[in-house]
């Protein structure tokens, strides 16, 4: 793909940088990811292996990689031929140094920052670089990526040990400022001399310490074939302990007594594992109970067991859809390699667009060949025309960190794990993976959602002692508060806080200045930051935030200011309504306590799970795929709807009176095709605007929503373009 860079290019003593417009990059596969860069149709141009830090010439590239004129070079670097016709290459001089490396120029949005050094910065350039520190770790939601020894351009200089270790010092006293930890990821010697000493860089990841329970969560689903190991996978990451070969470990993960009798995952379980500021793991070997493990952790994974078995596949596609997940676990069994639904979860997981990281387990009851006839089918699968992936096999600590940034930063790329769960061989590499691996969406995108409506996902329906009806599911957009906050002599503040960004962050700063403020009004700051009531004032400009509003049966956008400028917070005894019932009702009710990851609550906040407790309402008035909404929202409903679709397969034609189940969110519901606009019938690969009629109740849907349908072997995937109240009449071709 065409990447904008910089090259450093040497002729004789002479070392200037020359920019190119175009740049290829090729990504070699197994064992390791080297990003390459060659200038095409540079002479001498030098190729830099990113990963490793080396400046690479394109005479050690192989034949087929980087293009015929990436491959040119001038004459004097030419081989040539002597007078008996072998080869032989011109003697470097030793006047001649190697060009120094570089890293893509630093962004100034994201969570990664690049520093030359930190030593001894006066109180006014500390102050600075803990602030710059705070909006990183903002923009990565509490993890933050520090480069010690680089350029603002991304060159790669290095710092001597006394200085790096000067750096390191100053980096943890900004992290301890802003109530963070820094962890030392790795460290590199730059290969280029530049006066004949030793020079470092340093990877420091640095991540705030949890307050008020708002940690890192992100959603890992874990699919593969049935016997494939994931149960047993994820029992050993959360116990702590390892399988004895008979599925012990896998035993806390069953929810009915059939799945323990046959083995086999049947429903939707979770599990968590956490890890601390420092990086270390955090699971119920130390923990007794969820509760602490979300009271000692800074980031948690939270990971969604989903059914192998083809006779389940409709609850696999339900968990991938409804719950969201950040990230797709491929678990493959290294003594079968692909076999059953495996193909058929990572095209599940590709057409929804969800990163996928695959393991291959089992491989303690396999010989090396065995494994690595595996491994060379994932990567042949990987390769295929409509995968296109990189795949990359992680065998040491330094390949899962790189595995771990490179994997969000380019869709393409695949880590691949070989590990055992009886054994524990390359468990530990899976952990630093996932303890390093950043969220998708940043700062930007959350505040977004925030500035949206209340919308709950309802996912499952339990009935418990003591307590009455709860539901579990998924906050889609703003957030929901379990109660209010007191201020100073103990009076209740205002039911609504209203605050524009601008001055929450200068809050923030002046709350760090002494004497800057009275004493009650850094108490109130403090409470406002702690609880990080915001309010942002933007405009609605972007198309997909314009799909996410509320729309009346018109279709026109509700035009409220008090909704579209205030952030307001959901708190406990606030009446939501819930719906569609049968007849396309919305039914109002009270929210009671809310949990999350089974612990109490006090904020949950967009694209958070959590369970509401909501007292004495009649549970058969609930299923699954309602939503939860404000009663201002004035929901729009529909029975028929369009889309635009790709048939991904079909045994014959797709055509009008096709009956296929619909999945959009957590609806789930079997829909009737009532027309093809502009075709007659659908083959395999083709697209189409296509109208869907829901056969038994309405639904809530939104524009721009992913879809999924499916029946039997028909699949397909696509998304809402149009949406029919049922006030209107779908007027058909």
């Amino acid at each position: 793909s065409p990447l904008r860079g910089r090259l450093w290019r040497q002729r004789g003593e002479d070392v200037r940088p020359k920019t190119f417009p175009d740049v290829i990059i090729t990504c070699p596969p197994a064992p390791a990811l080297r990003t390459l860069i060659v200038a095409a149709g540079t002479p001498g141009s030098v190729m830099v292996d990113l990963t490793e830090s080396v400046a690479v010439t394109p005479g050690h590239i192989g034949h087929g990689q980087g293009c015929s004129n990436g491959r040119k070079t001038s004459k004097k670097s030419r081989t040539r031929r002597g007078k008996r016709g072998k080869r032989r290459r011109n003697k470097r001089t030793r006047n001649n140094k190697t060009p120094p490396p570089f890293l893509p120029p630093e962004a100034e949005d994201g969570n990664i920052e690049y520093k030359l050094k930190l030593v001894n910065p006066t109180l006014y350039r500390f102050e600075h670089l803990a602030t710059q520190l705070k909006w990183r770790l903002q923009e990565g939601r509490g993890e933050a990526l520090y480069q010690i020894g680089v350029e603002d351009n991304g060159l790669l200089v290095g710092l001597t040990e006394a200085d790096m270790k000067a750096s390191l010092k100053t980096l943890k006293r900004m992290a301890e400022k802003v109530g963070a930890d820094i962890t030392l990821l790795r460290e590199r010697e730059v290969d280029y001399d530049l006066d004949r000493t030793t020079r470092k860089i340093a990877e420091v990841l640095v991540r705030k310490v949890p307050d008020d329970q708002q940690f890192l969560d992100l959603r890992v689903a874990v699919l593969g074939n049935v016997d494939s190991g994931k149960s047993t996978l994820l029992g050993v990451l959360t116990q702590g302990e390892l399988d004895n070969g008979r599925g012990r470990a896998r035993l806390n993960l069953f929810r009915h007594l059939h799945e323990i009798q046959t083995g086999r995952t049947s429903s939707i379980s979770f599990e968590i594992l956490g890890f601390n500021s420092k990086g270390e793991v955090v699971n119920y070997s130390e923990s007794r109970t969820a509760e602490e493990i979300c009271e000692s952790s800074s980031k948690m994974i939270t990971f969604i067991d989903l059914a192998g078995h083809h006779k389940y596949l409709k609850t696999t596609v339900f968990g991938l859809t409804s719950y969201c997940p950040d990230f797709a676990m491929l678990v493959v069994s290294a003594n079968t390699g692909i076999v059953g639904t495996t193909r058929e979860h990572l095209g599940l997981a590709m057409a929804l667009k969800v990163p996928i990281f695959i393991v291959v387990s089992k491989v303690d009851l396999c010989s090396r060949g065995t494994v690595e006839r595996t491994v060379r089918q994932l990567e042949r699968v990987l390769k295929q025309p409509g995968c296109n992936k990189v795949p990359m096999v992680v065998s040491n600590p330094d390949d899962a960190v790189t595995a771990a940034q490179q994997f969000t930063q380019s869709s393409c790329v695949t880590p691949i794990f070989t590990l055992s769960s009886v054994s524990g061989d390359s468990l530990d590499l899976l952990k630093v993976f996932l303890n390093i691996l950043p969220p998708l969406s940043n700062s930007k995108e959350q505040e977004e959602l925030m500035q949206q409506l209340t919308e709950f996902q309802v996912d499952e329906i339990y009935s418990v002692p003591d307590v009455g009806t709860v539901v579990g599911g998924t906050l889609y957009s703003l957030r929901m508060a379990k109660e209010m906050v007191h201020v100073m002599s103990g009076e209740k503040a205002a039911n609504q806080l209203h605050t524009t960004a601008v001055a929450r962050r200068t809050c923030e700063m002046a709350a760090d200045v002494p004497g800057a403020l009275t004493e009650s009004v850094r108490l109130l700051i403090q409470v406002l930051v702690s609880f990080r009531y915001e309010c942002e004032v933007k405009a609605q400009e972007e198309f997909f935030c314009q799909q996410l509003q509320p729309r009346n049966h018109s279709g026109e956008c509700f035009e409220s200011p008090e909704l579209v400028y205030a952030t307001k917070w959901k708190k406990e005894g606030e009446r939501l309504v819930v719906g569609p019932t049968g007849e396309g009702r919305f039914l109002r009710l009270k929210v009671g306590s809310i949990q999350r990851n089974r612990s109490a609550c006090r904020v949950l906040r967009a694209g958070q799970a959590a369970t509401l407790a909501l007292g004495n309402f009649d549970r058969s008035l609930l299923r699954k795929g309602m939503v939860m909404v404000s009663p201002k929202m004035n929901p729009t409903i529909c029975c028929q709807f369009e889309a635009a679709i790709v048939l991904l397969f079909h045994a014959k034609t797709f055509r009008r009176g096709s009956q296929v189940t619909i999945h959009v969110g957590n609806v789930r519901q079997t829909a009737t095709v009532e027309c093809l606009h502009g075709k007659n019938e659908l083959r395999t690969g083709e697209r189409a605007v296509v109208g869907f009629h829901f056969i038994k109740h309405p639904e809530y849907l939104r524009l721009g929503a992913k879809l999924l349908f499916r029946e039997g072997v028909t699949k397909g995937i696509g998304h809402v373009t149009r949406l029919f109240p049922p006030s209107q009449n779908h007027q058909k071709p």
